[in-house]
């Protein structure tokens, strides 16, 4: 398993030289299980969406159910799933402020984030996009390029592009606001 790990897959934001393998044999509950049985507190779940524990009977049940009907649908048909959790959301958990009017379901925060790129951006029509200076966006280039982490930031927004706007202001060069 290791070998073929480190000899076939890419770890993003990873040199393999700093890559190191913890194979994991199973989960339980909030913990990772070594090949040995040593149990690792997972302190990782919320970055994985998996806050409500590993294995989490009533999760594992509802998708039992959920694929004996769907194995997979594209989001442009409608099932009950999609149609009750929107309801849900709209009317049950936001209905009192009245705000929000629809809902999108994708697949991740990263996701997530790029539609909301791309809608401001649509909405407001202007091009530039504030956002927290050292926060993790997600892993997409429109994301990934939100965040100071130059690292972090791809091939999207350059450090040394004069368009820059954290380059014109001077940030890159230690000066704040």
């Amino acid at each position: 398993m290791i070998e073929w790990d480190t000899k076939y897959y890419i770890f993003i934001r990873y040199a393999m030289e700093e890559f190191h393998a913890t194979p994991i044999a199973r989960t339980e509950g909030c913990y990772l299980i070594l090949p040995d049985g040593t149990k690792i507190l997972d302190f990782l779940s919320g970055l994985i969406s998996v806050n409500a524990g590993q294995r989490n009977e009533k999760i594992i049940e509802a998708i039992k159910e959920a694929m004996e009907n769907y194995s997979y649908l594209w989001e442009v048909f409608t099932n009950p799933y999609k149609a009750e959790a929107a309801k849900l959301i709209i009317e049950d958990i936001l209905g009192p402020d009245g705000w929000a009017g629809k809902v999108r379901f994708v697949n991740s925060g990263s996701e997530a984030n790029e539609e909301a790129l791309m809608i401001a951006r649509l909405f407001t029509n202007k091009p530039i996009i504030v956002s927290r200076e050292f926060a993790y966006h997600g892993w997409t280039l429109g994301a990934g390029s939100c965040t100071r982490l130059q690292w972090w930031r791809g091939a999207i927004a350059s450090p040394k592009d004069p368009n820059n706007y954290r380059d014109v202001l001077g940030f890159e060069q230690g000066i704040s606001s």
